[in-house]
């Protein structure tokens, strides 16, 4: 049955496009009005061109039928809208948050198509007319504005308990980054089992349910949720987010019990690099269990892909392996750490990767349905990574003079040098050995914005000539090695940080 639905899917989809590309034109789309701005029609046109579940009024419907509580108890609207908080356990009821104020003062600003509501990542995805895998996206299926109606998805992402550290997380979704990596102690866990009996009431009217971590089978608060499903709603369909490592029988009877799925996350399909990324791995644990889902959910299960700066030319390879397997791709935008993220690196570098990208031949069968979605999905980020690469450009090109800046602070810095010759206190080898250090340092330094300013820093630094009597100017003239910190890497990536 489900490859019957597949090779259907697979023959309308083509037919299904041209039809909501027309539906999309006639819509009667929200406008301005007092204190909403909505966004403009052209983007709603373009996003309606790909919406899955047909061409609507609204961007998201995520307000209206979704609630997703985090690990500090807070419930927002979606995934990605954290800095929105409607409501927090256990101070007020989930039906409290579900039907109060806040979360229907954000409705109102959904009605309007307006996104100055916590809505930033969004709005940012639009720019770049990267649509597919928006949380908005997500919802379509069960798209609803009704009043007084239950959440037909909860969202759960209650622990951070995890077995592993990966290099781009934080203790915030990892219990073994917090613990060995920023030394902090655990979380407090909010959530008790007055929070699961409140949830007896909500279960009923589910038809999604998402279970995030940490490792979600790890979180021993689920398996009390999935025991009141199995009473309560046993045909919801339940997700969760896996990081693949962890399969025994508790799992497998939940997945013959329930409607249940996951997306495996999987950065890598080098043994080393995988491991190193997601440290405390097992990469062919992982790879037996993502055949073992697959297997569990009949062929249903999903991949998510994180492109960073350490692994962005595996991402097609990663794709091959989703045709391969039949598994739908869900590429991964990093908002942080910086360094990690593609929006973080310089315009020939991203032109770089753009034209590897664009030189993919797809090896494994790319005709079935879910390898036309994940070429889609591939295509999508390619163009996001060239709208990185110009806007990046524009960013750079908004600083003027750089040169000019860069020779006159380097002038005042070449000032203060020569004034210490007369310094009879000082040790002039020394003070020749740093200065030589310091040209070469600049001379290999390209002019930009962030170094300039590490310059003015070391400009401003060097203004009180007293300085050379500090232990800190000490230092360097014991160690000219030193000054190549004003000048590291990160500087690049947390300048860029800025702008997105």
């Amino acid at each position: 049955m489900d490859n019957l639905k597949r090779n259907i899917g697979t023959f309308l989809y083509p037919a299904f496009r041209k039809w909501n590309t027309i539906k999309s034109e006639f819509i009667s789309y929200p406008h301005s009005t007092g204190p909403f701005t909505a966004i403009p029609e052209e983007k709603m046109r373009a996003y309606n061109k790909v919406r899955f579940h047909g061409a609507k009024k609204l961007f998201c419907y995520n307000p209206f039928v979704n609630l997703f509580f985090d690990t500090y108890g807070n419930a927002v609207a979606c995934c990605r809208s954290h800095q929105n908080v409607l409501g927090s356990y256990p101070r007020q009821s989930i039906k409290e948050i579900w039907f109060g104020e806040k979360a229907e003062k954000m409705r109102e600003h959904l009605r309007h198509n307006d996104f100055n509501m916590g809505c930033e990542y969004c709005q940012l995805q639009m720019q770049s007319n990267r649509f597919q895998g928006l949380p908005s996206m997500a919802i379509d299926k069960l798209a609803s504005t009704k009043t007084g109606i239950f959440p037909r998805v909860i969202e759960f992402e209650l622990s951070n308990r995890c077995n592993l550290q990966c290099e781009m997380c934080s203790g915030r979704v990892s219990s073994s980054i917090r613990k060995n990596r920023e030394s902090l102690d655990p979380l407090p866990m909010p959530y008790d089992d007055d929070f699961v009996e409140q949830l007896k009431e909500f279960i009923p009217h589910l038809k999604q349910a998402y279970f995030y971590g940490g490792e979600p089978f790890l979180i021993p608060i689920y398996y009390k949720i999935w025991e009141q499903v199995m009473l309560l709603n046993p045909k919801v369909k339940l997700y969760a987010v896996t990081n693949g490592t962890i399969m025994n029988d508790s799992i497998r009877k939940i997945f013959r019990s329930l409607d249940f799925n996951v997306t495996v996350s999987l950065d890598s399909l080098d043994k080393t690099r995988a491991e190193k990324i997601r440290f405390g791995c097992n990469f062919n644990e992982v790879i037996k269990n993502i055949h073992e889902f697959n297997a569990l959910t009949g062929r249903k299960i999903s991949i998510s892909h994180t492109p960073m700066t350490i692994n962005w030319s595996e991402t097609p390879d990663i794709i091959d392996f989703c045709n391969k397997i039949n598994a739908i791709i869900n590429l991964s935008y990093v908002e942080g750490p910086a360094k990690f993220a593609l929006w973080s690196l310089m315009p020939d570098k991203l032109n770089e990767i753009f034209d590897f990208y664009n030189k993919v031949v797809w090896k494994e069968n790319h005709n079935s349905f879910e390898a036309k979605y994940n070429i889609n999905i591939f295509n999508e980020w390619k163009n996001q990574v060239l709208f990185f690469k110009n806007r990046n450009q524009e960013i750079l090109n908004s600083f003027s003079n750089i040169n000019a800046h860069w020779e006159a602070e380097t002038g005042k810095i070449e000032q203060f040098f020569t004034s210490l010759k007369t310094i009879q206190t000082l040790d002039q080898n020394k003070l020749e050995k740093l200065v030589s250090v310091f040209r070469r340092i600049l001379e290999s330094t390209t002019h930009t914005p962030w170094y300039l300013k590490s310059l003015e820093n070391i400009t401003q630094s060097l203004s009180d000539i007293s300085i050379v009597s500090s232990p800190q100017f000490e230092n360097y003239l014991n160690n000219p090695e030193l000054l190549n910190h004003f000048f590291d890497e990160t500087q690049q990536a947390e300048f860029f940080n800025g702008y997105y």
